[in-house]
């Protein structure tokens, strides 16, 4: 049989590298282990025995102290119910569960396979379905009334020819977050006699400006915050740390930037008139932080300011 690929998905991070998590989900008394896998890469034709293979058995407990029949049961989830990316399976006879009936006494277990049969035929080639595992006690059909029947459902993911939806989008991800290539200009900016009490806006009247400049082949979206010095950023000297950062702010929420420009940050600066603040040399520092990204980036830059006495 071929072999399988699988990934694990925790908090919403996928990791390619064959690892299980165990998988608890219990109701009623009934129990139900399984790895929470998503396979990769089955073939249209082939046929996968999860258990044989993968030493992944579907295992059914009873902690009810008494004595249960228990069914397994295949069932196409509603489009509702998939998970993104993912559609139900066209045909529960995709799947198997062997043994799929037994009787388990307080605290007996049953393992049984998984099996998974893709029918020979490219349509279903890159596509991703879902399907819905359902132990449940067997309904007494001599009942009377309303009866409540314990049940646990498990839903499988696989992928037909294909990666999962999830490592599909964090390869995309990766890729784009690889060919990132940014940086603040200047490193350092040096702004001179700037009265108190006024609002300047950098990039206008003469003022210079801190400026992003975009060299990869994605659009950039970035945030910028003034945000305290510490003694990691180094400062020039004769310059001390703002008293307050917020002196600085960017008139912008986020700064988009497309692919190989250069586009000035809206950074105001507004020092109030007060006699404490005249005549000094502040040092800012200001952080770019990228936006949608899953991966944190931040790069900041210095901005020194030297008031008029």
């Amino acid at each position: 049989m071929r072999d399988i690929k699988m990934c694990m998905i925790i908090c919403g991070i996928v990791l390619l590298c064959g690892l299980i998590f165990s998988n608890n989900l219990h109701a009623g008394g009934i129990a139900v282990r399984f790895a929470e896998v998503i396979l990769e890469d089955l073939e249209p034709g082939g046929v996968y025995n999860l258990r044989a293979t993968k030493g992944l058995p579907y295992t059914v407990m009873n902690n009810y102290e008494g004595i249960r029949d228990i069914e397994i049961l295949i069932t196409r989830p509603d489009a509702a119910d998939c998970e993104q990316g993912y559609e139900p399976i066209p045909d529960i006879a995709w799947v198997r569960v062997i043994p799929d009936n037994f009787r388990l006494n307080y605290r007996e277990n049953a393992y049984c396979s998984i099996i998974i049969s893709v029918p020979w035929n490219e349509e279903y080639r890159s596509r991703h379905f879902q399907v819905g595992i359902l132990a449940r006690v067997k309904p007494d059909p001599f009942a009377k009334g309303v009866a409540i029947v314990p049940q646990v459902r498990y839903w499988l993911r696989f992928n037909v020819g294909t990666k999962a939806p999830e490592t599909i989008e964090m390869a995309r991800k990766r890729k784009k977050f690889m060919t990132l290539n940014f940086h603040l200009e200047p490193d350092s900016l040096y702004l001179r006699d700037i009265e108190t009490g006024k609002q300047i806006i950098l990039g206008k009247k003469g003022i210079p400006a801190l400026k992003v400049v975009n060299i990869g082949p994605e659009k950039l979206k970035l945030e910028f915050k003034s945000v305290p010095w510490n003694k990691r950023f180094g400062i020039s000297e004769g310059y001390e740390p703002t008293p307050e950062p917020a002196f600085l702010r960017c008139a912008k929420e986020t700064v988009g930037v497309k692919p190989d420009h250069i586009v000035n940050v809206p950074l105001v600066l507004e020092i109030p008139d007060e006699p404490e603040y005249r005549g000094k040399k502040y040092v800012f520092i200001i952080m770019a932080k990228l936006k949608e990204t899953e991966v944190p980036l931040e790069i900041f830059s210095r901005i020194y300011v030297e008031t008029k006495k």
